[in-house]
């Protein structure tokens, strides 16, 4: 759990420390990152000590949310407080979670190992069907016209 801890706060360190020296020349450079990196800052601003807390349960944002508090008005200190406070909650909700499957797995192993196929291909068949759904979503479509397709003329 410590190296966990220390892992992730180094990374979030390096991610503010390098946008609060460079961000703003990198993203004005960009203007589509610059309004969604804004859209990110208005949020922050109005909640800023729930997303200091809370920042690392919001997969896919950690590193624009880190980016995002060394371009805002945080102070090294604020964030520093704020960010430790933060991981503490992340390490260990995420590691009693881990724990806690843990044990039920290890528990209920013999029952497990009976259904094995059946967890296996339910496993299987939900993966297929997520992967499925984002990619439709994503798309619009899984089957894209390739514009190769002619139409035939009416009688």
């Amino acid at each position: 759990m410590v190296i966990a801890m220390l892992a992730a706060l180094f990374i979030d360190w390096v991610y503010f420390f390098i946008s609060r020296k460079q961000g703003r020349k990198f993203f004005h450079r960009r203007p589509k990152l610059e309004i969604k990196l804004n859209r990110i800052t208005e949020r922050i601003e109005a909640h800023p000590i729930f997303f200091m807390l809370f920042y690392r349960f919001m997969h896919g944002l950690r590193i624009p949310l880190a980016i995002a508090f060394g371009l805002s008005g945080f102070s090294v200190l604020q964030y520093g407080i704020l960010s430790f406070i933060g991981t503490v909650l992340w390490v260990v909700s995420y590691s009693a979670i881990g724990y806690f499957f843990g044990a039920v797995i290890a528990a209920n192993l013999t029952t497990i190992e009976h259904h094995e196929f059946l967890i296996t291909a339910v496993i299987l068949l939900l993966s297929l069907s997520v992967f499925y759904f984002i990619r439709k979503r994503n798309t619009g479509s899984l089957m894209k016209p390739t514009g190769t397709c002619q139409t035939l003329p009416k009688d």
